[in-house]
């Protein structure tokens, strides 16, 4: 597994089990229980065998991450200020604005909004610099 989007709902899945050429039922050959399903972070799907052909216990994990940005474009307002704009993400809390600063070779927050806004603009630009922009989600 690698991951799944955050939806604000548990996030279930089925999941083929073989013994070599034998698909496994689940109810007959095995039940498969879901933990930590919900909220972003590190969820668990845990198989426990009940009939002939499984035995014993697997648990598998997978990430639970929050949803990117979408549609994210970038104006130039004047030389020393640009605006971005995104669309609207519902199941999350709100949106970081990170800039890239070059000296720590890092991305720095230089604003933290409400889910409910989808824009900024940052001002007091040096006219003649380029600048490198993320938006995070945040929940």
């Amino acid at each position: 597994f690698t991951f799944e989007y955050y939806t604000g709902k548990p996030i279930t899945f089925d999941l083929l089990l073989w013994d070599g050429l034998l698909q496994l039922s689940e109810g007959s050959d095995y039940t498969g229980t879901f933990s930590n399903n919900v909220n972003p972070g590190k969820a668990t799907i845990t198989y426990k065998g009940i009939g002939p052909y499984f035995t014993g216990t697997k648990t598998l994990t997978f990430d639970i991450r929050l949803p990117e940005v979408n549609n994210l474009k970038g104006s130039s307002l004047s030389s020393s200020s640009i605006q971005l704009k995104w669309s609207k993400n519902n199941v999350v809390d709100g949106y970081e604005i990170q800039r890239y600063d070059s000296r720590s070779k890092s991305y720095k927050t230089i604003s933290t909004l409400k889910k409910s806004i989808t824009s900024y603009t940052n001002k007091g630009l040096k006219p003649g610099t380029s600048y490198k922009y993320r938006i995070r989600t945040y929940k």
